[in-house]
């Protein structure tokens, strides 16, 4: 990915939202009572100063918790779950609410 123009990256970021909004449409649509607490659904944001270091240490840990299940095998108590993420750096002067 680090070889694409801006506008490859933006169309390639546009396909990944759109995957996550059709994947969130179609959890939405199969009942008509969902529970997002009972499912494990989630979705947030988490502003965090960083150094490039810290940053890439977090990154290594989420990498390695994942690394660490990638192999699971489907079973009756496990179900398909999709993680996703997404990191961004803010502009210095924007406030942090």
């Amino acid at each position: 990915m680090d070889k694409l123009s801006k506008q490859e990256l933006s169309e390639s970021f546009c396909q990944f939202i759109i995957s996550l909004l059709s994947d969130f449409e179609e959890y939405l649509s199969k009942s008509e009572n969902v529970n997002i607490i009972e499912d494990k659904v989630g979705f947030r944001s988490y502003p965090l100063y960083l150094s490039d270091e810290e940053f890439m240490e977090m990154m290594g840990e989420i990498h390695t918790s994942i690394r660490k299940r990638l192999e699971n095998k489907p079973s009756s108590n496990r179900i398909l779950r999709k993680f996703s993420t997404v990191n961004t750096p803010y502009k210095q002067d924007q406030t942090i609410i």
